[in-house]
């Protein structure tokens, strides 16, 4: 996520869960409240 920030438009954390932000960020609860046009799907990955 941190290389989104050099993404020259507007970027819309999705997360019913949440009400704060990331990277600045603040979240919406589903992408249909934003006009985006590509979804990236971040997923954690596996811990060791």
């Amino acid at each position: 996520m941190p290389n989104i920030e050099a993404y020259d438009t507007e970027v819309y954390p999705i997360n019913p869960s949440s009400s704060e932000a990331v990277f600045g960020y603040e979240f919406v609860d589903s992408v249909q409240e934003t006009d985006a046009d590509l979804a990236f799907c971040c997923v954690p990955g596996p811990f060791d």
